[in-house]
Protein backbone atom coordinates (compact mmCIF):
# COMPACT_ATOMS: atom_id res chain seq x y z
CA UNK A 1 0.00 0.00 0.00
CA UNK A 2 1.42 3.16 -1.04
CA UNK A 3 1.85 5.89 1.79
CA UNK A 4 2.02 9.41 2.19
CA UNK A 5 5.07 11.47 2.89
CA UNK A 6 4.00 14.36 4.56
CA UNK A 7 5.64 18.02 3.97
CA UNK A 8 9.24 18.64 5.14
CA UNK A 9 8.98 21.31 7.64
CA UNK A 10 4.75 21.31 8.07
CA UNK A 11 3.93 22.05 11.63
CA UNK A 12 4.49 19.78 13.74
CA UNK A 13 0.72 19.88 16.06
CA UNK A 14 -0.64 19.19 12.42
CA UNK A 15 1.74 16.46 11.92
CA UNK A 16 0.94 14.68 14.71
CA UNK A 17 -3.23 14.79 13.95
CA UNK A 18 -2.17 13.41 10.36
CA UNK A 19 -0.23 10.42 11.72
CA UNK A 20 -2.97 9.43 14.40
CA UNK A 21 -5.26 9.85 11.45
CA UNK A 22 -3.71 7.63 9.21
CA UNK A 23 -2.82 5.27 12.30
CA UNK A 24 -6.74 4.68 12.60
CA UNK A 25 -7.45 4.80 8.99
CA UNK A 26 -5.17 1.61 8.75
CA UNK A 27 -6.92 0.05 11.80
CA UNK A 28 -10.10 1.06 10.61
CA UNK A 29 -9.80 -0.75 6.79
CA UNK A 30 -8.14 -3.76 8.89
CA UNK A 31 -11.43 -4.33 10.52
CA UNK A 32 -10.47 -2.83 13.80
CA UNK A 33 -12.44 -0.13 16.12
CA UNK A 34 -9.32 2.39 16.96
CA UNK A 35 -9.89 5.62 18.65
CA UNK A 36 -6.71 7.55 19.85
CA UNK A 37 -6.50 9.18 23.50
CA UNK A 38 -4.06 11.74 23.85
CA UNK A 39 -3.23 11.85 27.38
CA UNK A 40 -0.65 14.59 26.60
CA UNK A 41 0.87 16.60 23.50
CA UNK A 42 3.80 13.98 23.27
CA UNK A 43 2.08 10.44 23.46
CA UNK A 44 -1.44 8.90 22.04
CA UNK A 45 -2.95 5.40 22.83
CA UNK A 46 -5.96 3.57 21.26
CA UNK A 47 -7.23 -0.36 21.91
CA UNK A 48 -7.77 -1.94 18.96
CA UNK A 49 -10.88 -3.94 19.09
CA UNK A 50 -13.32 -6.56 17.28
CA UNK A 51 -16.18 -8.14 17.86
CA UNK A 52 -16.68 -6.26 21.12
CA UNK A 53 -13.56 -7.17 22.34
CA UNK A 54 -10.09 -6.34 22.79
CA UNK A 55 -7.08 -7.60 20.71
CA UNK A 56 -4.51 -5.22 20.96
CA UNK A 57 -2.79 -1.30 20.89
CA UNK A 58 -1.19 1.18 20.20
CA UNK A 59 0.95 3.41 21.64
CA UNK A 60 2.57 6.34 19.85
CA UNK A 61 4.80 8.71 21.28
CA UNK A 62 5.66 12.20 19.27
CA UNK A 63 9.08 13.71 19.54
CA UNK A 64 10.99 16.89 18.06
CA UNK A 65 12.52 14.33 15.55
CA UNK A 66 9.85 12.30 15.22
CA UNK A 67 7.37 9.56 16.18
CA UNK A 68 7.85 6.15 17.95
CA UNK A 69 5.09 3.65 17.79
CA UNK A 70 4.67 0.73 19.66
CA UNK A 71 1.90 -1.82 18.73
CA UNK A 72 1.26 -4.83 21.12
CA UNK A 73 -1.45 -7.85 20.77
CA UNK A 74 -2.57 -8.99 24.10
CA UNK A 75 -0.26 -12.39 24.24
CA UNK A 76 2.59 -9.62 24.57
CA UNK A 77 4.40 -9.39 21.44
CA UNK A 78 4.78 -6.25 20.43
CA UNK A 79 6.18 -4.51 17.26
CA UNK A 80 8.17 -1.23 17.71
CA UNK A 81 8.30 1.39 14.26
CA UNK A 82 10.71 4.68 14.50
CA UNK A 83 9.63 7.69 11.80
CA UNK A 84 10.93 10.82 10.49
CA UNK A 85 7.86 13.24 10.24
CA UNK A 86 8.85 13.45 6.56
CA UNK A 87 9.02 9.76 6.11
CA UNK A 88 5.90 7.16 7.66
CA UNK A 89 6.38 4.89 5.32
CA UNK A 90 7.96 2.16 7.42
CA UNK A 91 5.68 2.72 10.69
CA UNK A 92 3.00 2.31 8.49
CA UNK A 93 4.04 -1.08 6.59
CA UNK A 94 4.69 -2.40 10.14
CA UNK A 95 1.12 -1.34 11.81
CA UNK A 96 -0.19 -3.56 8.79
CA UNK A 97 2.03 -6.68 9.45
CA UNK A 98 0.87 -6.51 12.92
CA UNK A 99 -2.82 -5.83 11.74
CA UNK A 100 -2.96 -8.42 9.57
CA UNK A 101 -1.38 -10.76 12.72
CA UNK A 102 -4.06 -9.97 15.27
CA UNK A 103 -7.59 -12.22 15.31
CA UNK A 104 -10.76 -10.49 14.55
CA UNK A 105 -13.00 -12.56 15.57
Amino acid sequence: MQHERLSPGAHLRKNTKQILAMLRASAVRAGFACEFEQPSTSKALAKLEAGGQARGSIEVTFTTDGVEARYADLGGATRQALALYTDTGWMMEELEAFLAALPKG
